[in-house]
């Protein structure tokens, strides 16, 4: 016989609507700065190694 461990939730229509509303809210100006922000130093990384050949 399994154990209560083995079983996971059943999902309710909170949690299926907090998905949705995660999905359709915008991400605040903020965050999209910083992702903007660390995905060029990423870039930035990567055109320094290429142009040393790395």
């Amino acid at each position: 016989m399994k154990s209560t461990d083995d079983f996971k939730p059943v999902p309710t229509a909170d949690d299926e609507s907090k998905v949705v509303d995660e999905v359709i809210t915008p991400t605040s100006t903020h965050a999209k700065e910083q992702a903007a922000e660390e995905l060029k130093r990423k870039t930035d990384e990567i055109e320094r190694k290429v142009a040393d050949g790395n």
